[in-house]
Formats: structure tokens, C-alpha cells, sequence
């Protein structure tokens, strides 16, 4: 063979070995760089998906649509686009896989979208979503019953899954955000009408004219609903609730970071943070809003229900942890029914001429009180006052020891216990009542142009300044 064809055949096959690795990182950038959502599937109602380069466009043709999917994540560059009829369509997507769904890019839509993963529903730094209303869930949603175009209740049930819904990125809808499962955790930003975290095995959602309303119907081990980022409620209402088994004594309702709603009508502006079943609720951050806030719940009469009673049954305790400011424009409620509050700050604000209530079964004041409306203190065995209290009108109530170690103040003042000990001042602008069901000890001071405590109060004489009435036991 000719000499120069042999070294053009060596020359062609040294090119083509050179070239064939490039040729491959190729291809593996390329399959690398697609489109994370994968085989999406239309299983119920009309519509069509597209995809061109690294978006994916939806088009819904029916109210509603059930789309399934193998992959559901969303990359940093990437996005995925609903087009729907109308503001009130719904579309359930549902991933098949074993994996958890994330989500880094842009996920948009006109309308309601429900994402559904067993595994679990993460948003990351870089997710940006923009919806009318957001579900993200581990719990199942049967098909026939969200194609119902007459249901108005949605029953969402165990999948058996343990996966977190969680977000760090921002969220944006103009109806309900609703992330929902065994734990439900924001570290982002989510703006929107009404927003719930609501951890359970199961969920019944009311269909509303502007989004959902999610009530909790199941209880899940390791639950957690917890906030430390921002949610923010434009004329509507926030929600952390718990439904938890098996987490006794264990933090279950948690906020390090801000909530705030503001209000519109007489069904909005409230902000709820309730367990039922086993665990506690820790508050720090900043709540606020212009109507109330409402920790614990349980079927215990409180004057700021309705009703005279809570829904939820919490049996354990809260705390208001020392960074912590409440401030609400209708009202104030903390409440558990047998475990223990503690109020490590006393940024506790009910708004003018309304009421803070706090009852459980110990109630421990840590931290200064200071604020212009009433202030009622309910507790089922001891409450213990270690900080000063200043307020319009204060009344406490201990089934065992009232212990006030702390001047308390106000227009005005009555206290309530078993045993009744006053080791600080007692200051009233008109009365200051003191009853007690077996002894009173005064060594700290009574002032007021009246005061009424029990005929055999200790150390009553020289220690008062006001007319005294005295009441027999």
C-alpha cells in the first residue's frame, strides 16, 4: 500500500479518537443540562405540554387536570409555566418516583397548583414562584375527587410518606399558599392571602372562593411545623399548626423569624399557631397583625373565642422565647389546657382596650409586661410573676401558688390564688382586690384609693396606702 494513504488512514483514525471523548462530554452536557421535569403524563381532564430548550410550557384546556410525572424538579435556569383558564383552575401534578421533588427555577401559573410527592417538596434559594394558589404536599390527593368539578372538600391522606415540604426560596400567590405534611418548614419568603404550615397525616381543605382553608384530621410521628424566615398575609390569615403522635415533651410548633398579616375584613388579619395531641410551641420573632393571635388552642374558654371554646386539644407547654414580640390589634391569646406557659419576654401586646390572655397550668412571667390593654393571667395551679407587669387592668388567677416577686401596676389590679404571696409593690389607679383560698402574705406594699384583701392578710398593717376593706375568708 502506498506509503503517504497509510499515514493519512493513521492520521484520520488519531482524529476520530480525539474527537470521540469530545463528542461524548457532549452528549453527557447536554443530557446534564435537559429539562429536569421528565414524562409528564395527562391522566384526567384536557391539555397538552411542551417543552422548548430549558422551559416547559402546560397548557390546561379543562377547570381541572391531573398530570403525572416521573421527574418534577425544576433547576436553577429552568422554568415551568401553567396556562390555565381561569384564576380558579386547579392542576395536581403528581410525581411517580422515588425521589423528592426539587425545585431551583421559576414555577408559574394564573391559577391553583397542587405538587405532590411522597418523598418530599423542597424549594431552594434560587425558586421563584409566582401562582394564584400553592399546594405542596407528601399526603395523596385522589384523583376522582379533585377532578369533582361539585366537591368543595378535599380529603388529603397519608401516602406513606416521610418526606419534608419545605422553602427557601420565594413564594407568591395571590389566593392560599399551603405546604403540608409530616413537617412543613419555611427558611424563605412567602407573600400571600392566607398562608398555612400544617404538619399531619391528614388534611381536610375546604375549596373557598379565594383559595383553601386547611384543617388539620390526622396526627404523624416527628411532626414539626416551624418558620424561621418571613411570611407574610396580605387581607387574610396565617396558620403553623401541628397534629403530632408520639413527639411527648418535643417542640412540634416553632417560629424564629417573622409573621405578619394585615387585615381587611372580619375573617382576616388573624395569625395561628396551634399543636393538638403531643407536643410543644416555641415563639420567637416578631408576630404582628391587625387583628389576633392565638398560641396553643385547646378546648378551654377563652374570651376571645367566639364560640367560648378553642378546637385543638393542646396538652403541653408553650414557650415565648426571650426575642419574642407579639403584637396584635384585636387580641392576644396564649393558651394550653394542662401544660406549662413561659414568658420569657414581655413584648406581649393585645392592642388597645383588648385583652392578652395567657392560661395553662404554670404560668411563669420572666420578662417585663408592659402594655395599654388588659392583661389576664389563668392559671391552673402555679403562677409565678418575676418580672414587673404595667398595664391598663390586670387580673391573675392561680388554682395553687400566686407568687409576685415583681412590682405589678395598672388601673386595675386583682390576684387571685390559693396561697397568696406579695413580695413586691401592688399599684392600682382605683382598686386592688386580693383573694386568697388559704393565706395571704403581704411583704411588699399595697397602694390604691381602695384595697380589698382577706381579713387575715399577714403583715397587713403599715404596708398599705389606701382605704383597706377587709373580706372574711
Amino acid at each position: 500500500m502506498d506509503r503517504n494513504k497509510i499515514q493519512n488512514r493513521q492520521a484520520q483514525q488519531a482524529l476520530r479518537l480525539a474527537v470521540i471523548p469530545s463528542l461524548l462530554a457532549l452528549v453527557i452536557g447536554y443530557s446534564g443540562s435537559a429539562l429536569a421535569v421528565q414524562s409528564g403524563v395527562v391522566v384526567a381532564g384536557s391539555g397538552s405540554i411542551g417543552t422548548k430548550g430549558a422551559n416547559t410550557t402546560v397548557s390546561q384546556l379543562s377547570d381541572k387536570m391531573v398530570v403525572n410525572w416521573k421527574s418534577f424538579d425544576i433547576g436553577k435556569n429552568e422554568s415551568v409555566t401553567f396556562n390555565q383558564p381561569t384564576s380558579s383552575s386547579a392542576v395536581l401534578n403528581r410525581v411517580t418516583s422515588a425521589d423528592p421533588t426539587r425545585i431551583n427555577g421559576a414555577l408559574t401559573a394564573n391559577g391553583r397548583v397542587f405538587v405532590v410527592n411522597p418523598s418530599g417538596v423542597m424549594f431552594g434559594k434560587a425558586a421563584k414562584v409566582d401562582v394564584g394558589s400553592l399546594v405542596a404536599t407528601t399526603l395523596n390527593v385522589d384523583d376522582k375527587q379533585f377532578m369533582n368539578s361539585g366537591a368543595q372538600v378535599l380529603n388529603l391522606e397519608d401516602h406513606q410518606g416521610s418526606g419534608v415540604v419545605s422553602n427557601d426560596g420565594q413564594i407568591h400567590a395571590t389566593e392560599t399558599v399551603a405546604l403540608l405534611g409530616s413537617q412543613a418548614i419555611n427558611r424563605g419568603t412567602i407573600r400571600a392571602k392566607d398562608v398555612t404550615l400544617g404538619a399531619a397525616s391528614g388534611v381536610s381543605m375546604e375549596t373557598t372562593d379565594s383559595g383553601y382553608k386547611v384543617n388539620l384530621t390526622g396526627a404523624a410521628r416527628d411532626a414539626l411545623a416551624a418558620n424561621y424566615g418571613e411570611i407574610f398575609a396580605q387581607n387574610g390569615n396565617i396558620e403553623l399548626s401541628a397534629a403530632a403522635t408520639g413527639a411527648a415533651l418535643a417542640t412540634v410548633v416553632k417560629n424564629t423569624g417573622t409573621l405578619e398579616a394585615t387585615m381587611a375584613g372580619p375573617h382576616s388579619g388573624d395569625i395561628l399557631l396551634a399543636s393538638s395531641n403531643d407536643g410543644s410551641i416555641s415563639v420567637g420573632g416578631n408576630l404582628k397583625t391587625e387583628g389576633s393571635i392565638e398560641i396553643g388552642s385547646a378546648s378551654y374558654y377563652s374570651p376571645l373565642a367566639s364560640g367560648g371554646e378553642y378546637a385543638l386539644d393542646n396538652s403541653h407547654g408553650i414557650t415565648i422565647a426571650k426575642n419574642a414580640t407579639l403584637d396584635a390589634g384585636s387580641g392576644l391569646a396564649i393558651v394550653t389546657k394542662s401544660g406549662d406557659v413561659v414568658l420569657n419576654s414581655g413584648a406581649l401586646n393585645g392592642g388597645v382596650d383588648t385583652t392578652t390572655y395567657v392560661a395553662g397550668n404554670n404560668i411563669t412571667v420572666n420578662d417585663r409586661i408592659v402594655n395599654s390593654g388588659r392583661v389576664y393571667l389563668d392559671g391552673g395551679q402555679d403562677v409565678t410573676i418575676n418580672a414587673p407587669i404595667k398595664v391598663d387592668s390586670l387580673k391573675v388567677v392561680a388554682g395553687g401558688n400566686l407568687v409576685q416577686n415583681s412590682n405589678v401596676s395598672g388601673d386595675d389590679v386583682s390576684l387571685h390564688g390559693g396561697d397568696v404571696t406579695l413580695n413586691g409593690v401592688v399599684k392600682a389607679n382605683n382598686e386592688i382586690e386580693i383573694a386568697a383560698d388559704r393565706t395571704t402574705v403581704l411583704n411588699g406594699k399595697l397602694k390604691a384609693p381602695s384595697i380589698v384583701v382577706p381579713e387575715d392578710t399577714q403583715n397587713l398593717a403599715g404596708n398599705t396606702a389606701g382605704n383597706v376593706i377587709t373580706t372574711p375568708l
